[in-house]
Parts: structure tokens; C-alpha cells; sequence
């Protein structure tokens, strides 16, 4: 059976306060010896998720050539929406978000 998030949460919660509360000291280095002996696999990206390298110190023109933005500017957008043929108002659609 595999737990679901809130239950893996809750159990870490109830982890983390139960050692808080400790003040054995020797065994809280138990514990701690028996976490570090013990293999933790982390689970394997989905394979719909693709594992891409993370990158710091990228500037904004670093992200928006790698995505390849081409900006437009409001006079065209406003255009463009001007040329839509709404079925609703804006009062409507907001109203299906409720």
C-alpha cells in the first residue's frame, strides 16, 4: 500500500515532534546512526516528467533566449482580442469560475 502525501506528512510531523520532545541524548544519536545506516531511494521522476539540469545565475535575457520569447507588444495583443468573437462577457466567464 502506498501512503498518500497527507499521511507521509503527517508521519514526518509526528517524526520531527517526537524528537523535538526527546532529551535522551544517547538515543537521539541512536536514531540518528540508525537514519544514516539506512538506504533512502528516492522515487524516480515520471517518465512523462523530463529531468533537466538546474542552472543559477541565469539573467532574464539568458531565459528569454533559451525559450526563445518573442514579446509582443499591448497595442497588438489589444488587436487581437478586439478581433475575437466572444460567446461571453467578462461578468460570465468570471462567474463560471464560482
Amino acid at each position: 500500500m502506498t501512503p498518500t502525501l497527507t499521511e507521509l506528512q503527517r508521519l514526518r510531523y509526528e517524526l520531527i515532534d517526537a524528537l523535538m520532545q526527546t532529551e535522551d541524548v544517547m538515543r537521539l544519536r541512536k536514531i540518528r546512526e540508525m537514519f544514516k545506516s539506512s538506504v533512502v531511494e528516492r522515487p524516480a521522476a515520471p517518465p512523462d516528467i523530463p529531468v533537466v539540469d538546474i542552472k543559477s545565475g541565469l539573467t532574464l535575457e539568458d531565459i528569454e533566449a533559451e525559450q526563445e520569447i518573442t514579446p509582443i507588444d499591448v497595442t497588438e495583443f489589444r488587436k487581437n482580442i478586439e478581433a475575437e468573437d466572444w460567446d461571453m462577457s467578462l461578468e460570465e466567464l468570471l462567474e463560471t469560475l464560482d
